[in-house]
């Protein structure tokens, strides 16, 4: 396997048509429910992750009174290296394990809520292992689901973790709003990356083009979902502060041809800016408009019946990522009408 390459394109066969407004407003109308921030009327303590064996050889000695944001910044910088991106087999580990205490902690408690004082660590921890995340969601890469330890891809270090696992954290953290941000843009970031990687003359006939608009499309669509779920009280207010950090130091866009990755993440964000997202359909256009600033960048029609065909792809492989999201949420909080997998 290429150490920093996405893994390797097959062959999706089946319609490839996807409404989303149909799609999302079966979710509004029935399928996603609203759940309080927080249970009851204090916030999660880090009592249960103090305890946790794994989180205790993390830390090493530490003080007994240690405070969630302490803690958070402890195990973000025992995940994250000076580099973004580049890991340790040691910080991968311990990115393991602390996704999987977090999982195990948030399951144990019915409840998703994490301290404040995690969410923003965790998450920035999260996003620096995006290359990693982006595989575990997507779910096309068997190693990520079979191993049980990181292990070196030639120069890259790859850390496996469950994909139920993987959701309970990142819906955890989205609680506010600055880590929920930090997620998605780490996940265009991705998205981009994939687009810009695929080959100058690839047509909709080419697995590799239709591979990497539906890993986008479903990695956004975990994101999308966790939106979903944030409660309809709370929402409005959620979603203007996302907007704020997903649009903040925004700058004109260099060319496609200088720089594609870049012109592809700026140019969404400008988007942002230019035409405020609708609030029922917040932001589950992304997959799509990525395909279309590619398809502009690349020389091609955005409304050509190929180019369309790629965003289809990419709108069903999201709304899957939203379902399994509703489906991972609702498994956590109540167990006894659906079991986790």
């Amino acid at each position: 396997m290429n150490s920093d390459a996405p893994a390797q394109p097959r062959r999706r066969t089946g319609k490839r048509t996807a409404i989303w407004s149909a799609a999302v407003l079966l979710l509004v109308g029935g399928g996603t429910v609203g759940y309080s921030l927080v249970t009851g009327n204090s916030e999660p303590d880090c009592d249960g992750l103090l305890n946790n064996a794994s989180i205790q050889r993390i830390l090493g000695p530490h003080r007994s009174d240690m405070s969630c944001t302490d803690l958070g910044a402890a195990l973000r910088d025992a995940a994250t290296g000076p580099t973004p991106g580049q890991h340790t087999l040691a910080q991968a580990r311990n990115m393991r394990e602390t996704i999987r205490a977090i999982s195990d902690d948030v399951k144990h408690r019915q409840d998703l809520a994490i301290a404040p004082g995690l969410r923003k660590p965790i998450a920035s921890a999260v996003a620096d292992y995006v290359r990693d995340t982006q595989e575990i969601l997507v779910d096309v890469n068997e190693d990520y689901s079979k191993r049980r330890a990181p292990w070196r891809d030639g120069h890259v270090v790859r850390m496996p973790a469950g994909l139920l696992d993987v959701t309970r954290v990142m819906r955890a953290v989205a609680d506010d709003p600055s880590a929920y941000a930090n997620l998605r843009l780490a996940q265009t970031h991705r998205c981009a990356i994939g687009l810009a990687r695929v080959p100058t003359k690839a047509t909709e006939d080419d697995d590799v083009l239709e591979l990497r608009a539906r890993e986008c499309g479903s990695a956004l669509g975990f994101l999308d979902g966790i939106a979903d779920d944030i409660p309809e009280s709370e929402r409005g207010k959620w979603q203007t502060d996302v907007l704020a950090h997903l649009t903040a130091h925004t700058s004109k866009p260099p060319s496609y041809r200088r720089n594609p990755v870049e012109h592809l993440t700026s140019t969404w964000r400008q988007g942002l800016v230019r035409d405020k997202p609708d609030r029922t359909f917040f932001l589950k256009q992304q997959a799509s408009d990525l395909v279309a600033t590619w398809a502009v960048g690349r020389g091609l029609d955005p409304d050509d019946a190929a180019v369309d065909y790629v965003q289809n792809g990419a709108l069903n492989a999201a709304h899957t990522g939203v379902r399994t999201t509703e489906n991972a949420v609702k498994c956590t909080r109540q167990p006894e009408e659906q079991l986790c997998p």
